[in-house]
C-alpha cells in the first residue's frame, strides 16, 4: 500500500518515452511538468500562485516553489526526470528507503561533486558573478544571524565541492524553512538584476544560484544531511570539468598570443 505521506515528484521540461514514464511512474515518482511542458499535470491552469512563467530563469525551482505552495505534510521530495537518488545497489532510490533515511535526517542531496578551484571562481569564469555577490549580500542582510552566515559563506566560496543539481527529498518542515529562506531572496535579486543579459545557457541564473546556495543553507542551520549517489551527476562533473580546464586552455592561449 502506498504511503500518503511521502509525495515525490519527477519534473520535466518535455514529453517522455512511455518507457521512461512508466519506469519513473513503477519507482513511486509523479511526473510534473514546468510551463513548456503541458502534457503533465503542473501548469500555469493549476493555481494562482506559481512562477511558471518564469522557467527560463527558475529552471527547476518553478516546479519546486510550486511544491512548497501545496503545503504537503510528510516527506517530499523534487527529483529530475532523468536524474534520480539511487540505492547501494544503483537502483533508484525506493519511497520506503526515502522514509527510512529521513527518519533520522531532515534532507537527502545529490553527492558533491569535487572540483579543481573554488566554487566562487568557477562561477566567476562561468556565470556572472556580479549575481552570487549579490545574493549574498541579499542572504546576510536578512538573515538573523550575519556574523555566522556571513562566516559560512565564506568558508563555501573558498570550497572546491558542492551538492548539486537541485535534486533533493526532505521533511516538510525543511522544504518550508528552506523555500522560506531562498524565494525571497531570489526575489529581491531579481529586481537587482537585467535578466535581459542573462540569455541561452545563463537564463537558468536563479536555479545555478540555488544548486550553490542549498549547500550554505543546510551548514548555516545545522541540518542533518545524507548524501546519495544520483543518476547523471557522474556526467554533470565532468561537464564542469572538461569545460574548466577547456576555458582555461583559452585564457593561456590569449594571453600567449598577445
Amino acid at each position: 500500500m502506498d504511503d500518503p505521506n511521502i509525495h515525490l515528484f519527477a519534473v520535466t521540461h518535455k514529453k517522455l518515452d512511455n518507457t521512461i514514464e512508466k519506469t519513473i511512474e513503477n519507482n513511486g515518482r509523479l511526473i510534473i511538468g514546468v510551463r513548456e511542458c503541458k502534457c503533465y499535470p503542473y501548469s500555469d491552469s493549476i493555481g494562482s500562485d506559481n512562477i511558471s512563467y518564469k522557467n527560463k530563469y527558475y529552471s527547476e525551482l518553478s516546479a519546486l516553489y510550486w511544491i512548497w505552495k501545496q503545503k504537503y505534510n510528510g516527506i517530499i521530495g523534487l527529483e529530475h526526470y532523468h536524474r534520480f537518488f539511487l540505492n547501494d545497489s544503483k537502483q533508484i532510490l525506493s519511497k520506503q528507503e526515502a522514509i527510512e533515511l529521513i527518519k533520522s535526517n531532515d534532507v537527502i542531496l545529490s553527492k558533491p561533486i569535487h572540483l579543481h578551484t573554488s566554487i566562487k571562481f568557477c562561477y566567476f569564469r562561468y556565470h556572472h558573478i556580479s549575481d552570487y555577490n549579490k545574493l549574498c549580500k541579499i542572504l546576510i542582510q536578512q538573515s538573523t544571524n550575519q556574523r555566522k552566515l556571513k562566516k559560512i559563506i565564506r568558508s563555501f566560496s573558498r570550497s572546491k565541492s558542492f551538492s548539486p543539481c537541485n535534486l533533493m527529498i526532505c521533511s516538510s518542515k525543511f522544504l518550508d524553512d528552506y523555500c522560506s529562506w531562498l524565494f525571497p531572496a531570489l526575489f529581491e535579486l531579481e529586481k537587482k538584476i537585467n535578466l535581459g543579459k542573462h540569455t541561452g545557457y545563463q537564463e537558468r541564473v536563479f536555479g545555478y544560484l540555488s544548486e550553490r546556495f542549498i549547500n550554505v543553507f543546510v551548514k548555516y542551520n545545522d541540518c542533518k544531511v545524507v548524501y546519495c549517489e544520483t543518476s547523471g551527476v557522474d556526467k554533470e562533473k565532468s561537464h564542469i570539468l572538461s569545460s574548466f580546464f577547456y576555458n582555461i586552455k583559452a585564457m593561456f592561449k590569449k594571453e600567449i598570443g598577445k
